[in-house]
């Protein structure tokens, strides 16, 4: 015997219809929203920048704003970015338009009075927007005006990716240096001074040192030739030839110094005026008296 079931009664659409209801308005509140969100501006700094005329690019400040819209142009845009690093960076742009996918932006260039124009086109493949660039085209005398007047250096600085990058500088290319050899003539020998004997002290000349004559010696002596003097109880001589004599008793006088080394009393108003002393000054022991390279003929000390 078959059992028999109770059948379940069927769901009425009357329960389902609010719930649907529902799905259809917050469907049509989301839509909206995302179509505004997608057609939402890229760069931030358009709405600010946009119909404000001509907009100076900084050359050395990448903080400015036309210098940041250009950088998130050139992030998002190939095209842009080659553009620039070939043609160099514009004195000014303009950037005309309502919204980002119909702006048209205008590039100024003073050196060649020229403008170009760029407009974003849509790339479907990649699901990106690139900057088709147009020119270029005569600038007007009033643009070229406030152009001109602007700095021209054809580089400025971005920052693109994270990091500061300078676009559109001259590439500098070394040239290449052809160096000549110099030609250094082989130098003519000079053959070398033959050694002349070295004459003996004459009477009355002086002692002989080591072959070198210094009574009556003229110009400066060199250092071996002081400590040879000093080393032999010869009198002591100043770098430029002159005796220095070293008192060593009251009975010293400018006059007996003078005939000692002089051999003569006729000097002794020379030797007193060389030491700013009178003829007849008074000696202490210990007083240096100096005497003119060219009197002495004598160089033994005075005892």
């Amino acid at each position: 015997m078959k059992k028999n079931y109770p059948l379940r009664a069927p769901i009425r659409s009357t329960r389902l219809a609010p719930r649907i209801t529902f799905c259809i308005k917050l469907l049509a509140l989301t839509i909206p929203l995302l179509t505004v969100i997608a057609c939402a501006n890229r760069n931030p700094n358009f709405e600010t920048l946009t119909n404000q005329g001509l907009l100076p690019v900084s050359r050395e400040n990448p903080y400015v704003g036309s210098n940041l819209y250009l950088a998130r142009e050139m992030e998002g845009s190939t095209y842009l970015y080659n553009f620039m690093g070939k043609r160099g960076i514009p004195q000014a742009i303009e950037i005309v338009g309502t919204s980002e996918s119909s702006a048209e932006m205008r590039l100024f260039y003073s050196d060649r009075s020229e403008v170009y124009h760029a407009n974003p086109i849509k790339d479907n493949q990649f699901n990106t927007s690139e900057w088709l660039i147009r020119g270029p085209y005569q600038l007007d005398r009033t643009y070229y005006k406030q152009v001109s007047e602007l700095s021209s250096p054809p580089g400025a600085q971005f920052e693109i990716w994270g990091r500061r990058e300078t676009i559109g500088g001259p590439q500098i290319v070394a040239t290449e240096r052809v160096i000549i050899p110099v030609f250094v003539p082989t130098p003519t020998p000079i053959p070398n001074p033959k050694r002349r004997a070295l004459k003996p002290a004459t009477p009355g000349s002086g002692p002989a040192i080591g072959g070198v004559i210094v009574a009556g010696q003229k110009g400066a002596l060199n250092f071996d030739q002081l400590a040879l003097l000093e080393s032999k109880e010869f009198v002591e001589r100043s770098p430029n030839g002159d005796a220095i004599h070293l008192v060593k008793s009251t009975s010293e006088t400018i006059t007996s110094i003078s005939n000692w080394y002089t051999g003569s009393s006729d000097n002794t108003k020379k030797i007193a005026d060389k030491n700013n002393l009178p003829v007849d000054a008074k000696l202490n022991p210990g007083t240096k008296i100096f005497l003119q390279g060219e009197l002495v003929i004598n160089s033994k000390i005075m005892k």
